[in-house]
């Protein structure tokens, strides 16, 4: 990651928001949900070359002092699940006390999985919090794309493989027919 700049950065080590009076600091510790904040946090990441989402969550954790794990759901979720004919969401955010866990599903496509992972980490970065007081309500779960955190999340997900595709850290394949419809979503949350 490259160091954070000062005037430009709302990463959580930064302190103002581009075109902010030099006085004036934005609260390092709420929740980023708009996209304009979202943008600007993608467009002050370094993005690995070749890009690799691991890597990229391995720098992020790095950088914010706590650790980010990425790992399928325990083979024994996906059973119990299948067996209940009950959905896994496609990915989950577990925020610890020394490590937060990014959870996917096994089953996804590598490029399903890559943006699942993507978005998860955008609720990492973009400083989002459970709602829930429970432990068992201690994740976040894509539930809505009418939920700012979820829009928010999604924003990042795109915008990241977005800036990717663009540097040729991503495979140039066309979108599969049946994703173009979602993509044709995506792009709108920059209207």
């Amino acid at each position: 990651m490259r160091p954070a700049r000062e005037a430009r950065s709302l990463l959580p080590w930064s302190r103002r928001r581009r075109g902010d009076a030099p006085d004036v600091c934005v609260d390092r510790h709420a929740p980023i949900v708009q996209y304009r904040d979202v943008a600007e946090l993608v467009a002050d990441l370094e993005l690995p070359v070749p890009f690799d989402v691991n890597e990229l969550c391995s720098a992020v954790g790095k950088r914010r002092g706590k650790a980010i794990e990425v790992m399928p759901y325990p083979g024994e979720v996906v059973a119990k699940a299948d067996l209940a004919d009950v959905a896994l969401p496609y990915g989950l955010f577990s925020p610890g006390v020394h490590v937060d866990g990014i959870f996917y599903d096994p089953r996804l496509s590598s490029e399903h999985r890559e943006h699942v992972i993507l978005h998860e980490l955008g609720h990492v970065v973009c400083r989002h919090q459970p709602a829930g007081e429970e432990p068992s309500e201690g994740v976040l779960r894509r539930a809505t794309f009418h939920d700012d955190q979820e829009r928010a999340a999604e924003s990042f997900a795109y915008l990241v493989a977005e800036r990717a595709h663009a540097r040729g850290g991503l495979d140039a394949e066309p979108v599969a027919p049946e994703y173009r419809d979602v993509l044709g979503r995506y792009a709108q949350l920059e209207d």
